[in-house]
């Protein structure tokens, strides 16, 4: 609160005057859409370009063989998910098999 609204408040003006003095006090600014989501617009197109490059990684066939290449992070994560929410595991069921 400002001097002047603070000596008014002391002096016993009226409210009215008091409340008139408050409005016309600057307000904070709204933070900007950048400031509020810094976080989101660094992160997201990191992220981007991480799965870009680890693509990019995989289809070299001087780094990576046929044989070696997996899929990307999250597919992999989504594919173990459904398993496991599933039920499904053909892994098991192939190594079940294997041992008979």
């Amino acid at each position: 609160m400002s001097s002047l609204c603070t000596n008014m408040l002391n002096n016993n003006n009226n409210r009215e005057s008091v409340i008139i003095c408050l409005k016309k006090m600057p307000t904070t600014p709204k933070p900007s859409f950048v400031s509020r989501n810094l976080v989101a617009i660094v992160i997201v197109p990191s992220l981007i370009a991480l799965h870009f490059g680890w693509n990019l990684l995989q289809d070299n066939r001087k780094l990576v063989s046929a044989e070696e290449q997996i899929d990307l992070p999250p597919v992999t994560f989504a594919k173990y998910a459904w398993k496991r929410l599933t039920g499904n595991n053909s892994d098991a069921a192939a190594e079940k098999s294997d041992s008979d």
